[in-house]
């Protein structure tokens, strides 16, 4: 489970200082399928990047499974996120020369991650790729 907790983020400082996440609190349960939806620069990217350990709040907690990150060195964050986070960005980069196992499994490798095949099964591309 993540818990998100009274999340805030700023960027800048004194009158320039721009608040972007303001008390932000939700919970996501293990198997549970979340969207995040917003206009143009209302906090979504920041959210997702606080979230997984990317940025640090200015104040507030994120859990996963009871383990606050938001005070973990840099070091084990960036084990936490090696083990736990993966993101598709709005504009990604595939690499042309690859099809769509040379592609997943480039990023599989990174994180030692075996069972990557099973992740192109399961959204619906595994179609000759294995």
């Amino acid at each position: 489970m993540i818990e998100v907790k009274n999340v805030t983020k700023s960027y800048g400082n004194g009158e320039s200082r721009s608040w972007v996440l303001r008390g932000i609190s939700f919970e996501i349960k293990d198997g549970d399928f979340v969207v995040i939806l917003g206009a143009s620069g209302s906090g979504k990217s920041t959210l997702l990047n606080v979230v997984s350990g990317l940025e640090r709040p200015d104040g507030g907690e994120v859990s996963y499974g009871g383990r606050d990150i938001t005070s973990l060195s840099d070091d084990l964050l960036t084990r936490f996120r090696k083990k736990n986070v993966g993101f598709v960005f709005q504009q990604y980069y595939l690499l042309p020369h690859m099809d769509v196992d040379g592609n997943v499994r480039m990023g599989a490798d990174l994180a030692d991650n075996r069972d990557y095949r099973a992740v192109i099964e399961a959204v619906g591309l595994g179609g000759g790729t294995a």
